[in-house]
């Protein structure tokens, strides 16, 4: 990532990269879409929450390899302020604990619900993330200076 700010543009080079290296596993069209969905969720959590100066971009970072047993695991690590953090985990521990159905009338919801800008976060992307995997979403945290966190997502794609 260059610059003091992740920016749209290097969202977007990074998902065209990963798209054609994705092809390049040969799986088929609809995993291939599935996988882009999940990536680009997490990116964009990354592209909207993270802590930009000089020295936390190098902290970012953005990962997929292959696990045994046809699975992929899809790594980002951003830094945060604690109190996002928090509100990370919560959401996160929150769809971790619902079932496919679950998942879907939560998702309803939150499509339906109006709120301001500024509370809208972490929500739909999860949902959508946590309705396209088997396994929970993995959160972790180490702190890294006053109040700001270094947070770990992990998710595990079945192909």
């Amino acid at each position: 990532f260059n610059g003091n700010r992740i920016d749209f543009n290097q969202v977007s080079e990074i998902l065209s990269h990963t798209s054609s290296k994705l092809e390049e596993f040969g799986l088929d069209t609809i995993k291939i879409k599935v996988l882009y969905s999940i990536i680009t969720e997490m990116l964009e959590n990354v592209f909207r929450y993270s802590i930009m100066t000089d020295l936390d971009r190098e902290l970012i970072h953005f990962s997929i390899f292959s696990l045994h047993s046809k699975r992929l695991q899809i790594t980002t690590i951003n830094p945060v302020v604690f109190s996002q953090f928090e509100k990370l985990k919560s959401k996160i521990e929150f769809v971790n604990s619902l079932n496919q159905i679950g998942l879907k009338k939560y998702y309803q919801h939150e499509i339906i619900k109006t709120k301001d800008d500024k509370d809208k976060g972490a929500g739909l992307g999860l949902i959508i993330i946590s309705r396209k995997i088997e396994q929970p979403i993995s959160i972790e945290m180490q702190k890294t200076k006053d109040n700001i966190i270094l947070v770990t997502l992990k998710v595990i794609v079945k192909l």
